[in-house]
């Protein structure tokens, strides 16, 4: 049994993101005569300040996570979002060993709390390896794998899409969001700023103002920091 933190990292950006918007949206005002270099900063956080979210439709973002199952289940409630996630049905973990995710507020709880944690967590995946052994498919024998579980997914979304997922799974802007997605979706509007500043600085000032996060310059998420776990 492995126990790790959960983590989110970037799978794609396009190089030139703003520069897309920029020429996206210049055509509702007939402006292109009024680009040049470094306007699309001053353009695309206008639009933004306005409101005007349709031209960040032209530029998608792909994040990959690592998170726990139940999560992942709130993640793939969004429609407008193309997401691959690792499947229980096929991948065997018999092997190899379950890895589970270490509970954001871990430290929060008793010793008693995470010893009991600790043991379901054990016997989760003792169970799972028992039923293998037996020879039940990994279809069947996650049937004793817990929401703890670890699993990984890729989620590709435009960046009008990323903003409504950061308002509301990070900034809780429809009520409170569970504090494990929450804590991770503020790793991910803090990566996403670093790519895409004017696209989601406001949101991360949002986020300080509501103490959700530190102030300063958000820190993007290295391989190094993938593989430190």
């Amino acid at each position: 049994m492995e126990v790790i933190n959960q983590r989110i990292f970037t799978e794609w950006c396009p190089p030139i993101p703003l520069q897309r918007i920029e020429e996206a949206g210049r055509t509702s005002y007939a402006s292109h005569d009024k680009a040049c270099p470094g306007s699309e900063q001053k353009f695309v956080r206008g639009r933004v300040v306005a409101q005007h979210y349709s031209i960040l439709e032209h530029v998608t973002l792909s994040l990959r996570m690592v998170t726990n199952i139940g999560v992942s289940r709130e993640i793939c409630r969004h429609r407008h979002a193309s997401i691959t996630e690792q499947s229980t049905r096929y991948c065997d973990f018999g092997k190899q060993g379950v890895r589970f995710i270490r509970p954001v507020w871990w430290d929060e709880w008793s010793k008693g709390e995470q010893r009991a944690w600790t043991w379901h967590m054990t016997e989760s995946e003792k169970m799972y390896k028992k039923m293998r052994e037996m020879g039940s498919a990994p279809e069947r024998a996650r049937e004793f794998l817990p929401l703890a579980t670890a699993t990984e997914l890729v989620l590709t979304a435009n960046l009008r899409e990323w903003r409504h997922i950061f308002a509301l799974r990070a900034l809780g802007t429809t009520g409170r969001p569970h504090p494990q997605m929450r804590a991770l979706m503020l790793d991910g509007l803090k990566l996403a700023s670093t790519l895409v500043d004017v696209v989601f600085d406001d949101l991360v000032r949002e986020a300080v103002m509501l103490g959700l996060v530190d102030a300063g310059e958000p820190e993007a998420v290295t391989d190094a920091d993938v593989s430190a776990d």
